[in-house]
């Protein structure tokens, strides 16, 4: 039996939120590509990892969440032009001011409910990565409530 009020975070939301691969570049760039790449592994490895969390509380494949979501980025720009992007794909989002430590700029937002299987998660983390790479900003973290039982 898992508690109802059980939040499933990744590790970043657990206080290792950030990447520590510094801030933006005298190129303009937030991330380089060799950057976005170790974000993609990251991201899987942690999906994976959040996966077997969710077995482990009795939260099934087939059971179907909303995800909530983070990216930072180094201009309000780029996190415009990212939660634009989001809506286009028809998930909420804002941007707000961010922090030191991540980026000027955080972009939250909420997807609607998905199957919590590895595969579809795993392709949505791909998915979110391909989009921060793009508008040049780093997707850090997705979490979700557990169901009530």
């Amino acid at each position: 039996m898992r508690p109802a009020a059980f939040l499933l975070v990744s590790l970043a939301a657990l206080g290792w939120a950030g990447s520590g691969l510094g801030c933006a570049r005298p190129s303009g760039k937030f991330r380089s590509e060799s950057e976005q790449k170790k974000i993609l592994d990251r991201e899987l490895a942690r999906t994976a990892t959040n996966v077997r969390r969710m077995r482990m509380i009795g939260v099934e494949a087939k059971d179907e969440l909303s995800l909530d979501f983070f990216f930072y980025t180094d201009t309000q720009a780029k996190a415009t032009g990212l939660v634009e992007a989001l809506k286009g794909l028809e998930l909420s989002a804002r941007a707000r001011p961010g922090t030191e430590k991540n980026g000027p700029f955080v972009v939250h937002g909420t997807t609607r409910e998905m199957p919590m299987e590895e595969s579809v998660l795993s392709k949505w983390v791909e998915t979110m990565c391909k989009l921060g790479s793009d508008h040049d900003a780093e997707f850090d973290a997705w979490g979700t409530k557990a169901p009530p039982d």
